[in-house]
């Protein structure tokens, strides 16, 4: 990705609460920041501040916020209780990505009839029903109508979530907590938005009330200089086919 694509990405998706980069911070931590609390301005600002103060003491032991940010500080979410929401946000995340996931490939898939949000969390719940999280004696939830929760509050993130489950499988050599090349970004941006071509459009054929998986309204969308990643069945996880094939609720 040039420098100018970069920048002008991040300018549409982060204007509103992202007016001044902060030291240290990347184009990849804010859409992180956004993924994790695009719903909370409080913790979103919280999380940039962080990390901006993190890798200014890292790097010189010392730090300094411009006028914008400080004025912020004041009301910064104490650490420890930044890292507790953040870990809730990405398991939900991913439980929004997967169902993003499934949704995606039965729509592509045409033997499956009658596609739909119900039975994309019904296939998420099948897939995790006695797994736990990971590090953690935490069992995930498991019924659809927690998934669809979920779901419908990530709205505004769907398709980056969606394009991590993806990227997950090696499709970019992706992965959340680890800081991205230029290389790395472009395509988990080309990737989201296919998937946000994707969510912004589909409704189901059965619920004529139904309504598209991502929120038209939101300002997390990925900017019009971001060209589509072809998203093929051959990128799909073979997690997601192994419930698929097995499919036959209607």
């Amino acid at each position: 990705m040039t420098n100018m694509d970069s920048e002008v990405s991040v300018q549409n998706i982060v204007m509103e609460w992202v007016p001044h980069y902060p030291p240290e911070v990347t184009d990849w931590d804010i859409i992180r920041a956004a993924m994790l609390f695009a719903n909370d301005k409080k913790f979103f600002d919280s999380n940039i501040i962080a990390t901006s103060i993190s890798r200014q003491m890292h790097k010189s032991d010392k730090w300094d916020l411009e006028p914008y940010w400080k004025k912020l500080i004041a009301n910064k979410v104490d650490d420890e209780r930044l890292e507790k929401r953040a870990l809730k946000e990405v398991r939900k995340g991913y439980l929004a990505g997967w169902m993003f996931a499934y949704l995606y490939t039965m729509v592509c898939d045409k033997h499956i009839e009658e596609p739909s949000k119900s039975k994309a969390a019904y296939l998420v719940s099948e897939s995790v029903k006695g797994k736990l999280w990971a590090n953690s004696d935490k069992a995930i939830p498991t019924t659809p109508r927690q998934i669809s929760k979920v779901f419908s509050e990530k709205s505004s993130v769907l398709h980056y979530w969606g394009a991590l489950v993806f990227s997950d499988q090696g499709v970019s050599g992706f992965e959340f907590g680890k800081a991205k090349t230029d290389t790395e970004l472009e395509t988990f941006l080309q990737m989201s938005k296919a998937l946000q071509s994707f969510g912004l459009t589909y409704t189901s054929a059965r619920n004529k009330d139904d309504s598209p998986p991502v929120c038209n309204d939101s300002m997390w969308l990925v900017s019009d200089s971001i060209e589509s990643f072809e998203m093929l069945l051959d990128d799909t996880r073979d997690e997601v086919y192994n419930y698929l094939r097995n499919y036959s609720v209607n």
